[in-house]
C-alpha cells in the first residue's frame, strides 16, 4: 500500500494541476475579456473617425482612413484618455484627407486661372483644346513647385502656365486672320484654290 506522504504528494500534485488549469482558464478568460473590450473600444474610434471624412469626399478616402486610424489605435491603448485619443484621431483623419485636400485645392486653382483664356479660346459645353492645354500646363507647373510653395505661389505659376497659352492661342489667331485677309485678296484663285492655301498653312511642318 501506498505510504501516507506518497498519497499526500498525489493530493497535491492533482491540486497544483487543478489549479494550474484553473489559472490557465482565468487568464484565458481576462485576455477573452480584454479583446472584447478593446474591439468595441476600437470600433468606437473608427466610428468616430469616419465620421469627420466629408460628405464630398471620394469613396476611397474611407480606406484610407481606416488605414490611418488603424495604425494610430495600434499604438494606444483602451484606457487611454478620451482626449488624447480624440486628438490623435483627428489628426489621423487629416493625414489621410491631405492628399485629396490638396489636389482639391489644385483643381479650384487650375480652374480659376483658366478664367485667363480668350473668350474665344473656351466653350462652356465641352473644353476645348485650349483649355484643355491651360489646364494641364497650370497642373504640370504646380506639381513641379516645392512642396511647401505658399498658395500665392501655387497661384502665380497656375496663372504663367495659362498666360503662356493665351498668348500662343492669340498669336495664331492673328496669324490666322493675317493669312486669310492675303488669300482671301488674290486674284485670279478660285474658292476651293483659296481653301487649298488655309489648310496648307494650318497643316504642320
Amino acid at each position: 500500500m501506498p505510504k501516507a506522504e506518497e498519497v499526500e504528494d498525489s493530493f497535491r500534485e492533482r491540486a497544483r494541476r487543478e489549479q494550474e488549469e484553473r489559472d490557465a482558464g482565468n487568464r484565458r478568460a481576462l485576455e477573452a475579456a480584454a479583446q472584447v473590450r478593446r474591439q468595441e473600444w476600437a470600433g468606437k474610434w473608427h466610428h468616430y473617425a469616419l465620421n469627420l471624412v466629408p460628405s464630398d469626399a471620394p469613396p476611397g478616402i474611407k480606406i484610407d482612413v481606416h488605414q490611418c486610424v488603424e495604425e494610430t489605435l495600434a499604438k494606444l491603448r483602451p484606457d487611454s484618455p478620451d482626449s488624447v485619443v480624440r486628438r490623435l484621431m483627428e489628426a489621423a483623419v487629416e493625414k489621410a484627407l491631405a492628399a485629396w485636400r490638396r489636389s482639391r485645392e489644385t483643381e479650384k486653382i487650375v480652374e480659376t486661372a483658366l478664367d485667363q483664356l480668350p473668350f474665344s479660346a473656351k466653350s462652356w459645353w465641352r473644353p476645348t483644346v485650349w483649355q484643355l492645354k491651360a489646364a494641364e500646363g497650370a497642373r504640370r507647373a504646380i506639381r513641379e513647385l516645392p512642396a511647401d510653395a505658399s498658395r500665392a505661389e501655387v497661384e502665380a505659376a497656375a496663372a504663367r502656365a495659362v498666360a503662356n497659352v493665351s498668348q500662343e492661342y492669340e498669336h495664331q489667331e492673328r496669324s490666322q486672320r493675317l493669312v486669310s485677309s492675303v488669300v482671301l485678296h488674290l486674284s485670279g484663285e478660285t474658292s476651293e484654290e483659296r481653301e487649298e492655301a488655309l489648310n496648307a498653312w494650318r497643316k504642320p511642318n
